[in-house]
């Protein structure tokens, strides 16, 4: 499954507050996408690059995603919120996204995507990939180990993930 099928389905429900939610009102385009793997030194997974085609940028409440060029209201853009990563992480690595928390989501050449605690400077792997992320982590049956049994619940109660 991939995360925009997973988004879609939480879309669908309560779960989110309304008024934390933007989604981009269009996607990216190739030449946007290459522009800003250019300008940032990496390459995109794929199924990063389908999201922002799909909708270049997200806020759902419990993360956000970055957007690539010109981003809708409400959405920001990758090349503005890059960090001076650790130096653990490799060349080409890139921030996609943050939560409310402080913890910002960087994804690897490899794909997999790491938490940096904008605070404490913690390193942890939190998926395989960017579809684990959603499907898996955020929305999915691991979402006990980063969002805490209270979210797990919410996400049984709404029939996103099985009891």
């Amino acid at each position: 499954m991939h995360a925009s099928h997973i988004i879609e389905r939480v879309l669908t429900t309560d779960l989110l507050h309304p008024q934390l939610v933007v989604i981009a009102e269009d996607g990216a385009s190739d030449s946007d996408l290459d522009t800003a793997e250019a300008q940032m030194n990496c390459r995109f997974s794929h199924a990063f690059r389908l999201l922002l085609k799909k909708w270049n940028g997200i806020n759902l409440d419990v993360i956000r995603i970055y957007g690539v060029g010109n981003v809708s209201a409400g959405i920001s853009p990758i090349h503005m919120n890059q960090v001076l990563l650790n130096p653990e992480f490799p060349s080409g690595s890139y921030v996609i996204g943050s939560d409310p928390a402080g913890f910002i989501y960087v994804e690897t050449p490899d794909g997999k995507i790491y938490t940096l605690d904008h605070d404490g400077g913690d390193v942890e792997q939190v998926a395989e990939s960017f579809d684990d992320l959603f499907v898996n982590v955020i929305f999915g049956p691991k979402a006990e180990n980063h969002f805490g049994t209270d979210w797990l619940t919410e996400l049984r109660e709404r029939h996103i993930i099985d009891a």
